[in-house]
């Protein structure tokens, strides 16, 4: 069964400057795609490579429709299905809001990185990369089962980043939905989601590292782990999720991506930052 997924994401720049990010080969390989490959004009639209799910070696991408500063749509093969991907431009006072329909997105699978996951990563890289802010992460599609480990640099102190991991109300502001947190061994650690996360504190150092449990539904028991280490302003943040076996991750590994860019955005951006709306799949009594 497919389905028609709609986000939205307000950029500070002037809508030809996010157009240009969207249709530049050279600003693509920035934020969205490994490689990429764009001649509007000609009717040229591809990107493939590591950083976008089913195209690791060559784009079959069919452009559709563009009109610059406006709007553009093409049509993407994902996962056995033909997704037509729309994206529009509106600009006020030299902010824009782009919003992003793609039609035909096959139903989630566990498993497999969901393209919400994918698309939520996608459009504050995008952000990040329009508002002059490097150490972009990507989701890397060839990780498909074992164990998650993700690193990302943060541009502010390790304090901030461990309120953004801990803080019930900045958990709430970008990922979970109804955060509980009790830093004690056995203590309480939720998202506040009924099907699952994480649950109970396993070990912590306050302010350099935090393992929790993690149960979701009727899978087994798993671990979570965060590192940060802080220089000059910047904090070095890494994730290992394991205890997966032989069950295939990726749906973990571009969730977590998707939790880290998001974490980095909102931290990095500020006050004014406003997460990525979405009505595509999410965990019941989840945000995206």
């Amino acid at each position: 069964m497919s389905k028609t997924i709609t986000s939205s994401i307000t950029i500070n720049r002037p809508a030809e400057e996010v157009y240009r990010l969207l249709t530049t080969a050279g600003e693509l390989q920035q934020w969205f795609a490994e490689q990429a490959e764009v001649d509007l004009a000609g009717g040229v639209y591809r990107f493939w490579g590591i950083h976008t799910p089913n195209v690791p070696e060559s784009g079959s991408q069919r452009l559709l429709a563009h009109e610059a500063g406006r709007s553009l749509s093409y049509v993407w093969n994902v996962n056995g299905n033909d997704t037509e991907v729309r994206f529009s431009l509106s600009e006020q006072d030299g902010a824009t809001l782009v919003q992003l329909v793609t039609i035909g997105n096959r139903e989630w699978e566990q498993g497999h990185g969901s393209m919400t996951d994918f698309w939520v990563a996608a459009l504050e890289n995008l952000r990040l990369h329009a508002l002059g802010h490097g150490g972009l992460l990507r989701c890397d599609y060839r990780h498909v089962k074992g164990l998650v480990r993700l690193e990302e640099e943060i541009s502010v102190d390790d304090a901030t980043v461990w309120r953004g991991l801990t803080d019930p109300a900045m958990l709430d502001r970008f990922f979970a939905s109804g955060a509980e947190v009790d830093l004690r061994p056995d203590g309480v650690f939720s998202y506040g989601w009924e099907a699952g996360g994480p649950q109970r504190v396993i070990a912590v150092e306050p302010g350099k590292s935090l393992d929790v449990t993690w149960q979701w539904g009727g899978e087994g028991e798993t671990q979570v782990r965060w590192e940060l280490t802080g220089s000059s302003g910047r904090t070095r943040l890494s994730l290992v999720h394991s205890g997966f076996g032989e069950r295939k991750s990726q749906d973990y590994y571009a969730g977590w991506t998707s939790f880290l860019v998001s974490l980095k955005a909102m931290l990095e951006l500020g006050d004014g930052w406003v997460k990525v709306e979405t009505d595509g799949y999410v965990p019941e009594g989840a945000t995206a």
